[in-house]
């Protein structure tokens, strides 16, 4: 009780101040802040009635992690009646590049508000060789509602009625706004909103974000999404059954259901060229790797993700998670567990994906920024830290949207991280050690910033390449690059790296767990992208905490960190933070004999940038207007 009301006085003391009027004008918005605490306070500790949860009445489209939405998966083969007499099987349409299958009705509001837009697609996909199925689950409807809808819109296309929610149930689908993309193999390659233009309880002029086109695109060029499912607001479905099983009868077969595993989570790195050390690009590959893939499935060292799910989180915070679903895990280790390997039927093959090889993930950059002279990697031994200082080479300051790593030498390059010299965000008081830029690591070769969101990179500045390389038995060289992708005009909001440090760092020999603390007190409110937690040999655990007046969040939790790779964890949904917030960093370091990967546990271990050597560095991305110190 004593420490409780302690607690409320010093949470007081500045409303008492503020109420005098006191304060000065540089301290009157972290109190005010303080003051919305305050009552947060209160009424937690003294409530009057039970909290209520919040709620909203304005609801838009929401990311959601695509192994959870059963990206990758192949939808069943189904047969439909249109209204038009047309009868046909769903793979009857594999002539067609892809194909959009969409939820509507007649009657929801927020269907009948994106109906036009339907209706416009259907001209601009057949242009692309992509089909369109309008699919309407609703048997209580009136068909002179649905036909006056279609006369009115002047629609051309296939509308179904699925009235048995035969097909309803074969998508899983959840609202009668809800998009499907399938190629022409059936796998599913993005679900969710048209856009954002329309949602629950409002709608724009203009969208944001065109989710289905954005996925159009990708698939036609080859490449992955960059969001391939989202919540899409609507009239919510009862389908009264199940959904579409994730395994059949006889089992998981690599046609239909491994090989999309593998597609969607692991040859991103393990194709013929790749960082990772093997391809798994055919069945006698993944056969033959069946009982190592069995391995590090099992231990979670693959797919690389590293994030422990928090008791507050009902599902993943994070953008770029590559843990499996619970749906894929269970078919591939059943698979694997299953003599023979069944390779099943051949034309449930998905289509091949376009990997890069040695080319540009995101497409060819508007800018190169090269190493000016290769650099030699021996054969044995280790390597230090190579930085190398690069001259931007631009004829002016400029936005940045997205940056992408092309290493030089995959096999000899460990990670590579580039920081901006030049360092903006020192200026502005924000940032302590540099102002890390982008990473490469196995996995991560770049990021892309969503739209009204960039960088700044200067024409007068210097980037500096920190590079780590591990021999691998045979000599070599790198020369890496990094692409810049311009943005079309100037930003909303600037992009910019804080950081968390212990530069004291100081860990006893022999020691098998050392924990450094380190905090930074925000003077400014931010809204925060995402993480990217570093250590080297010896660190073994990093964690992101949120403190705020009578709280403590957890914000990102790594309890197995590995030096091996460099990973950051970058959030679905930007999180804004109020000036007079504290960032925590909490890493754990092992300087044991225990530890096999310590260099030497007899030494004292301190802050330094050789691998030898320990850094306890917290790096968050964060971003604020610009040209305006206020928000909107």
């Amino acid at each position: 009780m004593k420490r409780r009301l302690i607690g409320i006085l010093v949470i007081l003391l500045p409303v008492l101040w503020f109420a005098r009027g006191v304060v000065p004008p540089r301290f009157k918005e972290p109190v005010k802040y303080q003051l919305e605490q305050a009552k947060w306070y209160l009424k937690r500790q003294f409530p009057s009635k039970p909290e209520q949860p919040p709620s909203s009445l304005v609801i838009g489209p929401r990311i959601i992690a695509p192994g959870e939405a059963g990206i990758g998966r192949q939808v069943s083969d189904f047969k439909f009646a249109a209204l038009s007499g047309e009868r046909a099987r769903l793979s009857e349409f594999r002539d067609q590049t892809a194909m959009v299958i969409a939820m509507t009705s007649a009657t929801c509001p927020v269907s009948k508000r994106f109906f036009p837009k339907l209706v416009d697609l259907h001209s601009e996909l057949a242009a692309k060789n992509i089909g369109l199925l309008l699919v309407n689950p609703f048997a209580s409807e009136e068909q002179s509602d649905i036909d006056r809808l279609i006369r009115e819109a002047n629609f051309g296309g296939t509308y179904i009625r699925d009235v048995e929610l035969s097909i309803a149930r074969t998508l899983d689908a959840s609202t009668t706004t809800e998009v499907f993309l399938l190629d022409s193999s059936r796998t599913l390659n993005y679900r969710g909103a048209i856009s954002d233009q329309y949602g629950i309880s409002y709608s724009r002029e203009e969208s944001s974000h065109e989710y289905l086109k954005m996925a159009i695109d990708s698939l036609l060029a080859g490449t992955r999404p960059t969001i391939a499912a989202t919540e899409a607001p609507g009239c919510e479905l009862f389908l009264g059954g199940s959904a579409d099983p994730a395994v059949s009868d006889s089992g998981p077969t690599y046609h239909r259901e491994i090989s999309r595993i593998i597609q969607r989570n692991c040859l991103e790195c393990h194709y013929d060229g790749g960082e990772a050390p093997f391809a798994l690009d055919s069945y006698e590959a993944v056969v033959e790797r069946s009982r190592v893939i069995q391995r590090v499935v099992s231990d979670g060292l693959m797919p690389p993700w590293f994030a422990a799910r928090q008791p507050h989180e009902t599902e993943s915070p994070w953008a770029n998670e590559r843990s499996l679903s619970d749906r894929e895990r269970r078919d591939l280790m059943a698979w694997l567990n299953t003599p023979g390997f069944p390779e099943g039927e051949i034309e449930d093959t998905p289509e091949s994906p376009i990997l890069p090889h040695d080319g540009w993930k995101l497409g060819p950059p508007d800018h190169i920024i090269a190493m000016p002279e290769p650099v030699e990697i021996p054969a044995e031994g280790t390597v230090p830290y190579v930085r190398i200082e690069i001259p931007t080479r631009l004829s002016e300051d400029r936005w940045v949207r997205a940056l992408e790593i092309l290493p030089g030498n995959r096999e000899l390059v460990h990670h590579i991280v580039v920081y901006n010299e030049e360092d903006e965000a020192n200026v502005k008081g924000l940032v302590g050690v540099q102002d890390w830029m982008v990473i490469y690591a196995p996995g991560n070769t770049g990021v892309e910033y969503p739209p009204g969101f960039a960088r700044k990179v200067k024409a007068s500045g210097n980037l500096s390449f920190q590079i780590h390389y591990v021999p691998n038995g045979t000599a070599g060289e790198d020369l890496s690059q990094l692409g810049l992708h311009f943005a079309p005009e100037p930003p909303d909001y600037e992009v910019l790296t804080g950081d968390i440090v212990d530069l004291d760092l100081r860990i006893p020999p022999n020691q098998p767990k050392y924990i450094s603390i380190a905090e930074k007190t925000l003077r400014r409110k931010v809204g925060i992208l995402a993480y990217f937690p570093h250590m080297h040999y010896r660190g073994k655990s990093f964690r992101y905490e949120l403190i705020q007046p009578g709280n403590t969040t957890v914000l990102l939790e790594v309890p197995n960190y590995l030096f091996s790779w460099q990973l950051n964890y970058r959030l679905k949904e930007p999180l804004l933070l109020h000036p007079g917030s504290t960032l925590r960093a909490t890493a754990t370091f092992d300087n044991s004999a225990e530890n096999p990967a310590n260099p030497d546990p007899s030494q004292v271990v301190r802050w330094g940038k050789r691998s030898v050597d320990e850094m306890m560095l917290g790096f968050y991305e964060y971003f604020i207007p610009v040209g305006d110190d206020d928000w909107p």
